[in-house]
């Protein structure tokens, strides 16, 4: 788990802070970023991997509507 978090936390920090702006969302990207990660820990059970890029797009999604909740 930490390798992913260390392959991904600087691209994902990136998309979180992009997106919070887009959405006029005021919130800390360091707490989403964390969220983010604590879900996918969470639930890793529904992580398909049948594309190459699963995980990358499974991520956006969990990045996406936790700025949304």
């Amino acid at each position: 788990f930490a390798l992913l978090y260390d392959l991904n936390q600087r691209v994902f920090f990136c998309t979180i802070y992009a997106r919070a702006r887009r959405y006029g969302c005021l919130v800390d990207a360091a707490d989403v970023l964390q969220e983010v990660f604590l879900n996918i820990y969470r639930y890793p059970d529904r992580f398909k991997s049948e594309k190459p890029a699963a995980f990358r797009n499974w991520a956006y999604t969990i990045i996406r509507n936790t700025l949304l909740k």
